[in-house]
């Protein structure tokens, strides 16, 4: 074609390009461009239960999966890039690997010594129905005075313990809620007893959740940490009848295998 040209530009030219696009990029960005994406990871043992804060600017919207033992859990990065994760301790000591998409990694060293001197209930599922976990304290009752459950500070129901991590069943699972007695000195001598609460099924179950539905009968985990010993058990929650009304026996489910005793 009369006029044209065909464009070229130097190999030194471009290399030059790169290292100052690097230089003046933000950090991340820069990292990312790189081939290397950094991640700030603070994690604190609370009484039993590794709290994990992760900072990666570069990481937007991906997610992080987290491996201790048998346990998976993922989460997702923020628009701010951070995600967050809690997970419960038992007696194994290997450490909890966080695994992000790019499939590099991160250990995170584990500290047994806090069972020793806590009592940590934790229950776990997958369904995506909002269950609650409720611990009630000796002399209490379920949804009253001395029930530990999400939204019951302990000054107004009397407790000596808190649920401190809940959640409702939405977004990327597994699901947890956890309670926890940090000082076993605060322990009553008498028995705690434990109920697990649908609140999506509800008072009057219907289509999915009840009878034969997808998710009428659900799958659990329970975990006691109970000053260093260690109780994990999976149960199944039964299904409940089509548009019948359940009274608080049988909407609260008590699991009597893991009432707790004091010494």
């Amino acid at each position: 074609m009369i006029g044209a040209r065909e464009h070229t530009t130097h190999p030194i030219a471009l290399v030059l390009f790169a290292a100052i696009y690097l230089m003046l990029a933000p950090p991340d960005l820069a990292a990312e461009s790189a081939g290397v994406c950094p991640a700030a990871v603070k994690a604190t043992n609370d009484h039993g239960l590794e709290r994990i804060e992760i900072a990666s600017a570069c990481r937007r919207n991906e997610s992080v999966r987290a491996s201790y033992g048998s346990w998976e859990q993922e989460a997702a990065f923020s628009g701010e890039g951070v995600a967050s994760l809690a997970v419960a301790i038992t007696d194994d000591k290997s450490p909890i690997i966080l695994t992000y998409r790019d499939e590099t990694s991160t250990e995170i060293p584990v500290d047994t010594s806090a069972l020793a001197t806590v009592l940590r209930i934790t229950l776990q599922w997958e369904a995506p129905v909002d269950l609650n976990l409720h611990v009630v304290e000796p002399g209490g009752v379920p949804g009253w005075k001395g029930d530990a459950t999400a939204g019951h500070a302990p000054e107004q129901f009397g407790l000596i313990g808190k649920l401190d991590l809940a959640d409702d069943g939405t977004g990327v699972g597994p699901f947890q809620e956890s309670y926890v007695l940090s000082n076993r000195l605060d322990r009553p001598n008498d028995i705690f007893a434990i109920y697990i609460e649908n609140a999506t099924r509800g008072r009057r179950p219907s289509e999915d959740h009840c009878g034969q539905g997808q998710y009428a009968r659900i799958g659990v985990n329970l975990i006691v940490a109970d000053r260093g010993k260690i109780n994990r058990r999976h149960i199944e929650l039964p299904a409940a009848a089509c548009n019948v009304f359940l009274d608080n026996r049988e909407y609260y489910l008590r699991i009597p295998l893991l009432m707790l005793e004091s010494d």
